[in-house]
């Protein structure tokens, strides 16, 4: 083990050492402060589930009592975006009516769809699940039959593929179809938390932020980064192992990968049952 190697392996050790006393201080303070403590944990968590809370959050006369702060925050991200909101006059949006799970002519289920006299916005809500074939072309062909300006939001973290929105799907379509991903979605919410009233949907709304940022976004929340920070910082030789280690992460997440699929895989056996993994990545 040379020089730098050595730097590295005490560098792990130090911030070992900072991760217990991290676990032990936020132990003693549990009680008063349940950081790990989720609403979301306790409520249906799946997409529908997550469906519903957004239709419960757009609808004007839902029981959280905000009228229309959320759908007025949503309509002005689409403008964010660069694209026209089909719903911008105040009294429309009064009027909106939110429904989710709407059966379509062809079978299919629009996650949600926002319906006024001024147009339409149908929400395909894509936090995990696998798109269907021609699924994002088949809305908008429905969208578009119905005579009044609409707009299709694809709720997902990437783009949708040609397997959802073939490459022949007309330029007049996908001119409607628009991406938020759900980095935007915090962004709305935490924008229209700010002028939330009622304490209690506060509480749900900070809840579904952070149930959206670790669970769909995989963002791992660390109050201290600081600290953690210095460690590294401390001198040239933590920089410098700090770079080391980062640099061997991915080759560290593959065997690890690996192993896991060798575990499951010996586990599965007796089921007559195999993993196979061809492409690690």
């Amino acid at each position: 083990m040379n020089v730098i190697q050595q730097q590295a392996v005490a560098l792990l050790e130090n911030v070992a050492r900072w991760a217990e006393v991290t676990r032990r201080a936020k132990s003693r303070y549990q009680a008063e402060l349940a950081p790990d403590f989720s609403l979301m944990d306790w409520l249906k968590n799946d997409e529908l589930a997550l469906s519903r809370y957004l239709c419960f959050l757009l609808s004007p006369n839902e029981s959280h009592g905000q009228s229309i702060l959320f759908l007025r925050g949503f309509t002005n991200l689409i403008e964010k975006m660069g694209h026209n909101s089909p719903i911008v006059d105040k009294d429309c949006l009064y009027k909106a009516r939110v429904d989710y799970e709407v059966i379509i002519e062809n079978g299919r289920k629009i996650d949600l769809l926002l319906t006024t006299s001024d147009g339409f916005i149908a929400i395909e809500n894509k936090p995990w699940a696998e798109d269907q074939e021609n699924q994002l072309r088949d809305y908008a062909q429905w969208l578009n039959k119905m005579e009044r300006p609409w707009k299709l939001i694809y709720l997902c973290n990437h783009e949708p593929g040609e397997w959802t929105l073939p490459h022949d799907t007309p330029d007049s379509l996908k001119q409607h179809i628009l991406t938020i991903s759900w980095y935007d979605v915090i962004e709305w919410l935490g924008d229209c938390l700010l002028y939330v009233r009622a304490g209690t949907v506060r509480i749900f709304v900070e809840s579904l932020i952070k149930y959206i940022n670790q669970s769909i976004n995989g963002e791992f929340i660390v109050d201290n980064n600081d600290e953690l920070s210095e460690i590294i910082q401390k001198d040239s030789n933590t920089i410098e192992s700090a770079f080391l280690i980062y640099n061997q992460i991915e080759s560290a997440r593959k065997k690890l990968y690996e192993k896991l699929i060798s575990d499951l895989n010996k586990k599965l056996i007796p089921y007559d049952l195999k993993i196979n993994v061809t492409d690690v990545d």
